[in-house]
């Protein structure tokens, strides 16, 4: 188990990507990319999505709006002391808000994702779905403490969690249907 700072209660997230984006220079210090997904109030460990009752099964509705798409977060784990830290991210708001994304950790460090979907702010219990019909790529950037996502123009289809796989030659391949 990793230790976090001490009194920071982590934040509960699912259906996120995360891969290793590089190692800080000359520690055993390894940087995290977590991208997307849900999460539920700050300072919950776990998601609670189960408006039913406690005498019900849990069904986790990424739909539920007590429940948020995260923000992409960096975590920083030292390996050798067994714990993690989570420095700001000031680039979060420049990568898309997606839940049910596809992705993959690129060869050499850093994250591909396609696809997903976003939530309209909305207080309804039925918010409409917003297609995310991009590519993001964020490559290792160990000189700079908030990498910057690069995005691509629009695909011209929704994949909703779609497998991805890198292959040679700055390729992947992709696998989904498009909705």
């Amino acid at each position: 188990a990793l230790e976090e700072d001490r009194g920071r209660v982590p934040r509960g997230r699912a259906f996120h990507s995360a891969a290793v984006l590089d190692q800080v220079a000359g520690s055993a210090q390894v940087r995290v990319l977590l991208y997307g997904g849900i999460a539920d109030s700050p300072g919950k460990e776990t998601i609670i999505a189960n408006d039913g009752g406690a005498d019900q099964l849990l069904r986790l509705s990424p739909i539920n709006t007590a429940l948020t798409i995260s923000d992409s977060e960096i975590l920083v784990i030292d390996v050798a002391n067994r714990r993690v830290s989570r420095p700001a991210l000031e680039t979060a708001s420049s990568f898309p808000a997606s839940i049910f994304s596809g992705g993959a950790a690129l060869p050499g460090g850093g994250l591909l994702t396609i696809g997903g979907h976003g939530l309209q702010n909305t207080t309804s219990s039925d918010p409409p779905l917003l297609p995310v019909t991009s590519t993001t790529v964020v490559l290792p950037q160990p000189q700079k403490p908030s990498p910057t996502p690069t995005m691509s123009p629009d695909l011209g289809r929704w994949l909703l969690g779609p497998s991805v796989t890198p292959l040679p030659g700055d390729q992947a391949l992709v696998l989904g249907a498009a909705l």
